[in-house]
């Protein structure tokens, strides 16, 4: 689903470029720094042949980084040319293909891994997650095709952390292009968040309704769901919450929508709540149905209250049925 939003009439009496270098530099680029370091890092055990423990460490540090720099992901709506990067970088709900019985052939395969590995899917952060945690042999094989797709996924990465430092100026150029960025990341975040993430595994979404499998979670082998949607909440409120700088709070303060914004940070913090008490990966704990009726309100907060609040029109541009 992709819901593009489109300022109409929204009055800011805030220096946009504060607003916008805030964001960019609490945020955005710390976001992609930090998960371009984490890559980094894994890749450096692997290669010391650090132990199981520390390699498993490392790659929930990458996804965690991963998710928030995924949450307010915008360069394909500056650059048509990074529209898909996400999709090369992290396949979930994308298809139907099992990665780790495709990763599993390639383990007994003496082919080259430039033609092995020609797919996108087995080039991501969940191949990773099948090379890290699935049961084998950690033969010499495996640890070249984790080097391998680390480093083929840090190419992406690294390419985006280019962009955005050198494409600061492009995202503050139009404040009601920008502010249009903002809240349709936060929309399409909050509903893939709610439905993909946990309404689809805990059996609450419409199509999986009464029908629970963790496996249908996003991180099921490294049990990392969780984290995962922790992390995106986190940036949420990286984005809308109470911090130290200024963030999309002050715009939504300046078009007079205090309760709505009261209303979005109170979800947002109840869900984190309700999420920390859910076992290890249980989407079937009755907290995990919680979360689910947090979220819930947060879309409708984003997608509902806070558009009308400031003036705008929404636009679902494609839906996959979903």
């Amino acid at each position: 689903m992709k819901i593009v939003i489109t300022l109409i009439s929204l009055m800011i009496y805030l220096h946009a470029q504060n607003v916008g270098e805030s964001i960019y530099d609490n945020i955005i680029l710390k976001d992609v720094k930090n998960l371009n370091q984490n890559l980094s890092q894994l890749q450096t055990l692997v290669e010391k042949n650090a132990s199981d423990e520390e390699l498993k460490d490392g790659f929930a540090r990458v996804v965690t980084s991963w998710k928030r720099a995924q949450t307010l992901y915008f360069a394909g709506d500056l650059n048509e040319d990074y529209i898909d990067l996400p999709r090369y970088v992290d396949v979930f709900h994308e298809g139907n293909e099992n990665v780790c019985e495709q990763l599993d052939r390639v383990l007994l395969s003496s082919e080259s891994l430039d033609v092995e590995l020609f797919k996108n899917s087995t080039k991501s952060v969940n191949a990773l997650e099948c090379l890290i945690f699935k049961a084998s042999q950690k033969t010499e094989r495996q640890k070249e095709m984790i080097v391998y797709v680390l480093k083929r996924v840090g190419e992406r990465l690294k390419t985006l952390e280019a962009f955005y430092e050198n494409n600061r100026a492009l995202f503050m150029a139009n404040e009601q292009k920008m502010n249009a960025i903002v809240m349709n990341a936060l929309i399409e975040s909050s509903y893939k968040l709610k439905e993909w993430r946990v309404g689809d595994p805990a059996g609450l979404s419409r199509k999986y309704k009464n029908a629970p499998q963790n496996a249908r979670s996003e991180y099921p082998l490294s049990k990392l769901s969780r984290k995962a949607i922790e992390a995106i909440l986190l940036t949420h409120q990286a984005i809308v919450g109470e911090q130290k700088y200024v963030n999309f709070s002050d715009v939504i303060r300046a078009a007079g929508a205090d309760e709505e914004l009261s209303n979005i940070r109170n979800n947002i913090k109840e869900a984190l709540k309700e999420l920390r008490l859910v076992p290890e990966c249980d989407f079937e704990s009755k907290e995990m149905s919680k979360v689910y009726q947090e979220l819930t309100a947060l879309h409708n907060a984003y997608f509902i209250s806070l558009i009308g609040a400031l003036k705008v029109t929404s636009k679902i541009l494609d839906s996959d049925g979903d």
